[in-house]
């Protein structure tokens, strides 16, 4: 086994099981999670793939919708939101009940991991979305 994320995970309490008679099984697995919020606010977008497709409801916990990217739509998406949501998002961060580890993944992610667009079409190909499913209809939500 080798390191691959956190310090210590390195297979040793796996070692540890199987010096005392364990098994082990499904190790080909592995939970990823991917949460939405907070802020809160972004439960209003829209999580979308490469080719546009919705791909869960955007309130499902964080490993659901992980398992449903990866398995589903090719490890990718997109968290499409508007100005408005955009605005309450920042209010979150600056004014919410929030950890500090929250507060500065949002910021990271509204300052620095955003692309912005004055339209649909626009945003689709700033973010190479091949194809907008059905989510989108003549460029809006």
């Amino acid at each position: 086994m080798t390191y691959h994320d956190t310090v210590g995970d390195n297979g040793a309490g796996v070692k540890l099981g199987q010096s005392v008679g364990g098994a082990t099984s499904h190790l080909e697995k592995c939970s990823a999670w991917k949460f939405l919020n907070p802020p809160f606010s972004f439960m209003k977008a829209l999580l979308v793939d490469q080719n546009g497709v919705r791909i869960s409801n955007e309130d499902l916990y964080g490993a659901t919708i992980a398992s449903k990217m990866i398995s589903q739509h090719d490890g990718k998406g997109w968290l499409i939101f508007d100005e408005t949501i955009f605005g309450e998002a920042m209010d979150e961060a600056i004014k919410g009940d929030l950890q500090e580890d929250q507060v500065i993944r949002i910021n990271i992610n509204l300052r620095q991991n955003r692309i912005k667009a004055s339209s649909i079409p626009q945003l689709a190909e700033a973010c190479k979305i091949t194809v907008w499913g059905t989510c989108c209809h003549n460029g809006s939500l």
